[in-house]
């Protein structure tokens, strides 16, 4: 399912460089090798795209937290400004992990890029900007977080361990 808002804004997946030194760049594999959303559902990731300003309002993303039952939300601000020892969280963040249980997230502003591995143990990067909503329902794919910091700018990125951020 994939809602949106605005379609001009897609979602990009690809596979990873495996040579990963700064978890902030985009690490796209050459040649590049894109995904489609409908791809990546396969494996059990959904994306969705509502508008995060309005999103507290919106009857289609209420349905859906009814819809699955979601009742933690968190908010969190991941930014170097925000972050007092904003490195040492990207390479907390970035060890390889599993989540037991459904993991949603909604950017709500800057972006970011979640990693999970694809069917072949390969490394795949989401890269979710403002109105991204990225559902995890798979219980066997690794999900990690980043700050996408590609143009060296502060952008606020928002990341959580509940149902948006």
């Amino acid at each position: 399912m994939l809602h949106s808002p605005n379609p001009a804004s897609a979602i990009r997946i690809w596979y990873l460089d495996e040579n990963i030194k700064d978890h902030k760049k985009p690490h796209i594999a050459q040649p590049p090798k894109f995904v489609t959303p409908q791809e990546l559902s396969k494996l059990g990731v959904e994306l969705m795209k509502f508008d995060a300003d309005i999103v507290d309002r919106d009857p289609k993303y209420a349905d859906l937290r009814k819809k699955r039952g979601f009742v933690y939300e968190d908010e969190v601000h991941f930014t170097k400004d925000t972050l007092d020892v904003f490195e040492k969280d990207l390479t907390m963040i970035f060890t390889e992990h599993i989540h037991a249980d459904d993991e949603v997230r909604m950017v709500l502003d800057g972006s970011g890029y979640f990693d999970v591995r694809d069917k072949d143990d390969k490394w795949l990067r989401i890269e979710a900007k403002k109105d991204d909503l990225d559902d995890d329902d798979d219980d066997d794919d690794d999900d990690d977080d980043d700050d996408d910091d590609d143009d060296d700018d502060d952008d606020d990125d928002d990341d959580g361990g509940g149902d948006k951020f």
